[in-house]
């Protein structure tokens, strides 16, 4: 059993997340807690941005590795 910071509720070792920096190798915020604080997160104007420069980022490595291939072939 381990207490989670955010609920506050005492839940089992597999509600939890691993982090293998913890001293009991699992995170001290429950999955549930943990997924509620990203989809807020994800709201805000902050991390709206975050989504658009993973995408931008993702979109550009396509990109890249297009361009290298038709380079490649000339």
């Amino acid at each position: 059993m381990k207490l989670c910071r955010r609920c506050f509720k005492n839940k089992l070792l597999i509600d939890f997340y691993a982090h293998r920096e913890m001293f009991d190798g699992h995170l001290n915020v429950c999955i549930v807690c943990t997924k509620k604080r990203v989809a807020n997160y994800a709201k805000t104007d902050k991390g709206k941005i975050s989504i658009k420069k993973r995408q931008q980022t993702e979109k550009r490595k396509k990109w890249k590795a297009l361009y290298n291939k038709k380079r490649k072939d000339i």
